[in-house]
């Protein structure tokens, strides 16, 4: 796939393509993705107080399907409905780790250096813990930096306390 600039961008590894295909992931996907547009406010609010906790100019709630990510939750960008390319994003990468998913210097990581989407958008670091729902790992809560920046476990901490806060809420309005 392309990027906008027409720019060729390498599609995602196997390995990760596998992890995103997974059907019983992409129907937790799909329950999640169904109630979010009521709770787009607390996610908001949740992505808001990750970024002022650390700092971070950006923090996105993400829902990862096969192909794309949808920002459900936002800080620090414009709210923008349209889905992201999973190749271009690195919330994927989280996805597939099922763990905490560092990028200390995007400009100088071998996987990610490379991506046009991340030199359009200024993202020079980024941290993200997975987002579980109904036992599967949905999506990603995440911060970007715009410099490169090296993560502490307090700060990989506080993400992982969001990501619970999300799961939490996306549950409690989840289909009986």
């Amino acid at each position: 796939m392309g990027a906008a600039d027409g720019t060729v961008v390498k599609g995602l590894p196997a390995s990760v393509e596998e992890v995103l295909g997974d059907p019983a992931r992409l129907r937790a996907v799909g329950v999640a993705l169904a109630q979010v547009g009521p709770l787009r406010e607390q996610l908001d609010a949740v992505a808001e107080r990750t970024a002022f906790a650390l700092d971070a100019p950006v923090s996105l709630v993400t829902l990862v399907l096969d192909a794309a990510v949808m920002v459900v939750g936002t800080m620090g960008v414009d709210e923008d409905d349209e889905p992201v390319p999973a190749e271009l994003a690195m919330c994927p990468w989280t996805v597939q780790e099922a763990g905490p998913y560092v990028v200390e210097d995007a400009a100088a990581h071998p996987v990610h250096g490379d991506n046009p989407l991340l030199h359009e958008i200024g993202l020079a670091a980024y941290a993200g813990v997975p987002l579980v729902f109904e036992g599967r790992v949905v999506g990603a809560h995440c911060v970007q930096h715009d410099e490169p920046h090296a993560y502490t476990p307090t700060e990989l901490a506080v993400l992982e306390r969001g990501a619970a806060e999300i799961a939490a809420i996306l549950q409690a309005y989840a289909p009986v």
